[in-house]
């Protein structure tokens, strides 16, 4: 039974709004038995259905000083009859003090009333007011669950309202103690978005379709406002990627909840001109929550179109994250993973690069200057895929890969970095790129890591070992 409420709540302190939206809930909270470790204010307050009343962990106040429980806090739910559940959904108090929202948590479940409960989820939230919802990989079949507030705001705990999520038919059900091996499998992995673009004619002022990236959930890409439905936006990864779903995380700062995706596909192009389906009649609830979604199954491309045919008033999208499942991921480790190891004084890089071992000779040798190693211009960075670009006039060398962009020049000991996430930044080597015996020589360790590699230096053999993997 699906169960749909909206309740419009004033936050007298904020002056603002706080919402609960819809979500498909398990029915029947007026039947569940419920107890707490700490309480002033009854645990049935979380039950009741109304945001506004809520149960909070023991205090008193003795010569105007507030004595109270410590935390943790067990919140443990009783069900009339073993039910299948696939999440939760914790809904903070609403009032003028925030003391007490929940910031640190762990879900257990018990198949029976007098069961070994089992941890199923713990993790950490921030301290707003929105709604928490946590979806389980699977479906469980439960009799009691128990929640435990590992840390609350100011030291106490309160909870508007708790919900458990229904079973769905398209998840499998497992047992409990099955969970975690479930959750493994299906688990999504972010894929690196340092190199990302996201492209789209329609944005509204400073809400650029890049701030999808910059890892800042209080800014957002915003449509322009007056341009109707569909919106196309395009996310370029620069590279080949297998993509097994992806997670919007919609604006954050609308009391009035507009500019959140309802209906959209989702489409894919090897080389950005011709497009093929991925997801067709996608549809999602109007609510502050992220939205993982997950594709029927996994997909290698270069673009990603995302077309949002109806949003709610405006088109907005504060974060968008590309997941991998973990075959993707280990497949994706496998083929674009890289090992690089240099001897200072010797010509030869071994490397160890898509499952193939060989050995690259250089014309010449790095060597250390004043505790940095430098190598020859030519040579490593090829095998790095990086593309170089010397002139002679200025003595300039830029190195770019994917959309990192390396600017310096011979003798001087600036550089620049140009990244999507950071823009145009200036550095300083602590030694600069030099031509010697007519060969030009940068430093190792800064342009490597500049482009994503690891870098570790062994002194007895005077190696250098450069990495490069998928995370």
């Amino acid at each position: 039974m699906k169960k749909l409420f909206t309740l419009i709540l004033a936050l007298s302190l904020m002056a603002s709004v706080f919402t609960c939206f819809a979500i498909d809930t398990v029915p029947g909270k007026d039947k569940w038995i419920a107890t707490a470790s700490s309480e002033c204010v009854s645990i049935y307050k979380a039950l009741d259905g109304d945001p506004t009343t809520y149960w909070h962990s023991y205090y008193k106040t003795v010569d105007g000083i507030n004595q109270k429980d410590p935390a943790p806090f067990d919140l443990t739910f009783t069900l009339p009859e073993v039910t299948g559940i696939s999440g939760f959904a914790y809904t903070p108090r609403v009032a003028e003090s925030f003391s007490g929202r929940v910031l640190q948590y762990q879900f257990y479940v018990s198949t029976s009333d007098d069961g070994e409960f089992i941890l199923i989820e713990e993790g950490k939230w921030n301290n707003d007011a929105s709604q928490k919802v946590v979806q389980f990989t699977c479906n469980m079949n439960v009799k009691r669950v128990l929640f435990k507030v590992i840390e609350g705001l100011n030291g106490y705990g309160t909870m508007g309202e708790f919900d458990l999520l229904p079973a769905y038919s398209s998840k499998e059900t497992v047992t409990p103690d099955k969970y975690q091996e479930n959750k493994e499998k299906n688990m999504l992995y972010e894929i690196d978005k340092t190199n990302f673009e996201a492209i789209c004619s329609s944005a509204w002022g400073s809400h650029t379709p890049g701030k999808i990236f910059d890892n800042n959930a209080t800014s957002f890409w915003h449509e322009n406002p007056g341009d109707l439905a569909p919106i196309e936006l395009l996310v370029d990864m620069h590279q080949e990627n297998t993509v097994s779903g992806f997670g919007y995380y919609p604006r954050q700062d609308d009391n009035e909840i507009k500019g959140h995706w309802i209906d959209y596909s989702v489409l894919g192009s090897h080389d950005g001109v011709n497009y093929e389906n991925i997801l067709a009649d996608g549809h999602m609830d109007v609510n502050f929550s992220e939205k993982t979604v997950k594709f029927d199954k996994n997909v290698t491309y270069r673009y990603l179109k995302f077309v949002i045919s109806k949003f709610n008033y405006h088109c907005a999208c504060a974060e968008l994250k590309l997941y991998q499942d973990k075959t993707a991921k280990e497949s994706a480790v496998k083929s674009v993973s890289g090992k690089y190891v240099l001897t200072v004084g010797s010509n030869n890089i071994q490397v160890d690069k898509g499952g193939q071992t060989y050995t690259k000779t250089l014309d010449v040798a790095p060597y250390i200057d004043n505790g940095s190693t430098l190598i020859p211009l030519r040579g490593l960075l090829e095998e790095m895929d990086a593309q170089v670009e010397w002139n002679g006039d200025n003595q300039t060398i830029n190195i770019t890969k994917g959309l990192v962009k390396i600017e310096m020049q011979i003798l001087n000991k600036q550089v620049y970095v140009t990244t999507v996430r950071y823009g145009r930044t200036r550095y300083a080597f602590r030694v600069a790129p030099v031509i010697k015996d007519n060969r030009t020589f940068i430093p190792l360790r800064f342009i490597s890591e500049h482009l994503g590699y690891n870098v570790a230096w062994d002194a007895s053999a005077k190696s250098i070992t450069i990495t490069n993997t998928v995370q």
